[in-house]
């Protein structure tokens, strides 16, 4: 076998080991596509995982630098240079498989970006443009490898509804993970409904939990349930064999809104998490429906 034959079977190994050790809400999901896609979702997620990795880790010195970096490895692998980084030859080979554009991938560093020096949002319109650039982007990159039930139709339908699924997967991060966000100092929350409830900075911090915090928090959960409900037709037009991981992955995410609601918005004296015997059971029902008339 040929040298670079080896090569991207090494780099796809890569892959689906941080794939396996990172991606706790989708890895089930995954597993209910064929080989061929779960593959490569396996494939861009590791690239995924690195990016978010680069802007997470505050022992790394220089983030910026080193995100542009890695921006600079990815186009030079794009432009056919995969030496750069292990993750890159199967990389390249998935985004030539599946179509999927080199911008997506600008776009999710450019979010990674943006959360080194962006702690606060003044409005929805700012919340929702970093949403896109970490997980409606996500959701455009999943529905190139999803494929589409009747290409014929064209991506403008799917990919409007691909980035609403995103808004509603990251509004529900968003909500979850308030407390750990606040504790490094960030509010992705928009400010100025924050004061239009009665709340602040000062609130969240002493982790209230008056009627004005569960009436912001309704209003927020409210906001998601709408994204969830609005992006429900991509199901239809995504391809039979996509369909129940999608469903899966919607189920998963939506079962942590559901618990944040369970829990009276209390998001601060437990982190909602949907079980992995439960993530399971959801991702078998999903890929059982596959088979169903």
């Amino acid at each position: 076998m040929s040298e670079p034959a080896l090569d991207l079977r090494a780099s796809a190994r890569y892959c689906r080991d941080i794939t396996r050790r990172s991606a706790t809400s989708f890895y089930y999901a995954f597993k209910t596509l064929p080989r061929r896609k779960s593959r490569a979702f396996e494939i861009v997620y590791a690239f995924m995982r690195l990016s978010d990795d680069w802007s997470d880790d505050e022992g790394l010195g220089d983030r910026r630098r080193l995100i542009e970096d890695w921006r600079a490895v990815l186009h030079r692998a794009a432009a056919g240079d995969v030496s750069g980084h292990p993750v890159m030859p199967a990389l390249v080979q998935v985004m030539e498989e599946f179509e999927i554009p080199l911008r997506f991938m600008d776009e999710l560093l450019d979010g990674t970006l943006q959360d080194l020096d962006v702690t606060r949002f003044a409005d929805f319109q700012a919340t929702w443009d970093y949403c896109y650039k970490v997980a409606s982007v996500v959701g455009l990159v999943s529905l190139r490898i999803f494929g589409l039930r009747e290409p014929s139709r064209g991506w403008d339908e799917a990919d409007r509804l691909a980035i609403d699924c995103g808004q509603a997967f990251q509004l529900t991060n968003i909500l979850r993970d308030l407390k750990e966000d606040m504790e490094r100092d960030r509010v992705y929350l928009p400010q100025d409904e924050l004061a239009r409830f009665g709340l602040d900075d000062d609130d969240l911090r002493r982790e209230v939990m008056d009627e004005r915090f569960r009436a912001f928090m309704d209003f927020q959960v409210a906001r998601a349930e709408s994204y969830y409900r609005g992006s429900e037709p991509l199901l239809d037009l995504v391809a039979r064999d996509a369909r129940p991981c999608l469903k899966a992955m919607r189920d998963i995410y939506h079962g942590i809104l559901e618990r944040i609601i369970a829990a009276d918005f209390d998001v601060w004296s437990r982190r909602a998490s949907v079980p992995l015997r439960n993530k399971i059971q959801i991702a078998a029902r999903a890929f059982l429906g596959r088979f169903r008339p």
